[in-house]
């Protein structure tokens, strides 16, 4: 069990896009799950993923294999600090982060009629085209 500090919390909730987005986030510990991977992404914070279920073992592999982060596959204070401190400054993962967060901003809808048309459109198996690389390999469970 990791040992509270002066720089730990334990909370209950907490709002992660806020605590992602502030200025002195260099690295955000997650589950695994693709909503707090992604808000992490798109604030360019490398994740360290401590799986627990699901798919969690999977995204945990693929952000690390994408350089998007570290999978540590056991809650262990040592090696999520050993994690923190190679993700913190290091410029591969910033670039790939930028590359992913950019991929992901051009998927924005710009109209109603657009987005209803390409719901439907992959709801019925169609999209795999418009797909990123990280959005087709994340979301494979």
């Amino acid at each position: 069990m990791l040992e509270a500090s002066k720089n730990l919390m334990y909370l209950d909730w907490v709002n992660t896009n806020a605590v992602i987005r502030h200025p002195s986030a260099k690295v955000f510990v997650s589950h695994g799950g693709l909503n707090s991977f992604f808000e992490a992404m798109l604030a360019l914070v490398p994740v360290i993923v401590v799986p627990k279920a699901g798919d969690q073992f999977h995204n945990c592999k693929l952000v690390h294999a994408r350089m998007l982060g570290r999978c540590v596959e056991e809650l262990d204070s040592d090696r999520i600090v050993e994690a923190a401190l190679w993700l913190d400054g290091n410029s591969l993962v910033r670039a790939e982060l930028e590359r992913a967060r950019e991929a992901l901003l051009l998927q924005e809808v710009e109209e109603e009629g657009d987005f209803k048309y390409w719901l439907d459109n992959c709801a019925h198996g169609g999209c795999k085209h418009l797909q990123t690389r990280y959005a087709r390999e994340l979301s494979k469970y």
